[in-house]
């Protein structure tokens, strides 16, 4: 994925954050209540996906995330940010027409595997949970320690040290 894909995928994450009015840490489940969506929280599996998203057949614009409810949280959190990618991504959610014509389940839509939709979703996910801006803020307050910046969003080290090196603040 190129730099100017990156930006436009933050974008969007970006303005979803300001017309729902999202703050830092993210509330996930306030989230995907307010937009029509739920949570289903299953036990382990080895079958199937860690996270999925598919359309929910009784409800308009309703979707439902099923998760596995046996990863730790900031893995859990990463999860459901990325179906919310894969929702506004490739979903189309928030364009009436296209999430009418959409699919009700799509099996690509879940996080597992590594095509062009799931960095995408990947990414989607990162720049939700982490706003650029607000993210070099953040590194910078608290001296480049990843730790602190991974608490302050509620997410893995991994994933706060990924962004940053996405972002290009830290060195590979």
């Amino acid at each position: 994925m190129n730099q100017a894909k990156r930006e436009k995928i933050g974008s969007i994450a970006d303005k979803i954050r300001s017309v729902l009015r999202v703050e830092t840490p993210v509330d996930l489940e306030k989230v995907i209540e307010a937009l029509g969506g739920r949570i289903e929280y299953l036990g382990p599996s080895a079958d199937r996906p860690e996270a999925s998203i598919e359309k929910d057949p009784h409800r308009a614009r309703g979707f439902v995330i099923r998760l596995a409810g046996d990863k730790v949280i900031a893995r859990q959190r990463f999860s459901l940010a990325h179906e919310l990618g894969h929702l506004f991504l490739h979903m189309g959610f928030a364009d009436i027409e296209r999430w009418r014509s959409a699919p009700n389940f799509v099996e690509s839509y879940n996080r597992q595997g590594y095509g062009e939709q799931e960095y995408e979703a990947h990414e989607f996910a990162a720049a939700f949970l982490m706003p650029s801006a607000e993210y070099k803020q953040m590194l910078a307050a608290s001296g480049s320690d990843v730790s602190k910046v991974a608490e302050h969003f509620d997410v893995s080290r991994e994933a706060a040290l990924y962004r940053g090196r996405w972002l290009e603040v830290i060195n590979w």
